[in-house]
């Protein structure tokens, strides 16, 4: 069924980068009707964890950056050279690096914010918000891409953007509760009384908190379209 080898680029943070490999097997159960292990694509799955990265992304210091970028790249070709075929990479905030990773390797990568960006303008939806770390934020990470399809951000503000890091890092620990279970409901639904057509989950620790959530808004998950796009790919 599947002929090509899934490489999942994960450790920042590991909880997630489980969380996506659960997930792109109940993909393959729910779309493919995958049962028997021969049913199921070959996936390979790095941890890979980054010292110079936390739970808010990373800072403005150049030699930081170039440290994770180096390590990153590392991590990419070891999966290329452990036979991935193509690579999901379960961080939203390292996609600031994609470029330069891409033209490290020569397999595709699933382009995590194209991929969510994409499908917003095609469900025409107009007017949005986005719960992503304090670095995606900060470099604007969905909110440039997203203003240039010509579609309205709405802005967090740094208390927010507090409230959205304290859940972050609670998932990472293992210690979320109903406190920021409850704050992350009041973001999405404040956000949806100013009017955003849809939220999109920029993180993939937000992506994790979201299914204990009882809002009524539309989520875009990102971590959730690039786990499909690549179950797809693997079939081609």
């Amino acid at each position: 069924m599947f002929i090509k080898t899934i490489g999942i680029l994960g450790g920042m943070g590991p909880v997630a980068s489980a969380d996506t490999y659960v997930a792109l097997t109940n993909i393959c159960q729910q779309k493919y009707q995958a049962v028997q292990d021969s049913d199921f694509p070959k996936i390979i799955l790095y941890s890979c964890p980054i010292q110079e990265f936390d739970h808010e992304g990373f800072t403005e210091d150049a030699l930081q950056r170039k440290v994770i970028l180096d390590k990153l790249i590392a991590a990419l070709q070891t999966l290329e050279k452990a036979g991935a075929q193509l690579v999901v990479i379960d961080c939203n905030t390292v996609h600031y690096f994609f470029d330069e990773l891409q033209k490290s390797i020569n397999i595709p990568i699933v382009n995590l914010i194209r991929l969510t960006v994409d499908y917003v303008q095609a469900m025409k939806y107009k007017k949005v918000a986005v719960l992503c770390s304090q670095t995606s934020r900060d470099l604007n990470l969905y909110a440039a891409p997203l203003k240039a399809s010509g579609l309205e951000v709405l802005q967090t503000s740094d208390a927010e953007q507090e409230i959205i890091n304290e859940a972050i890092l609670a998932v990472m620990g293992g210690t979320v509760n109903t406190h920021h279970i409850a704050h992350i409901n009041e973001l999405i639904e404040n956000y949806a009384h100013a009017g955003a057509e849809c939220v999109i989950l920029g993180c993939t620790e937000i992506s994790n908190i979201a299914r204990k959530l009882t809002h009524q808004a539309v989520l875009v998950d990102s971590e959730a379209l690039a786990i499909e796009k690549a179950v797809l790919l693997a079939k081609d």
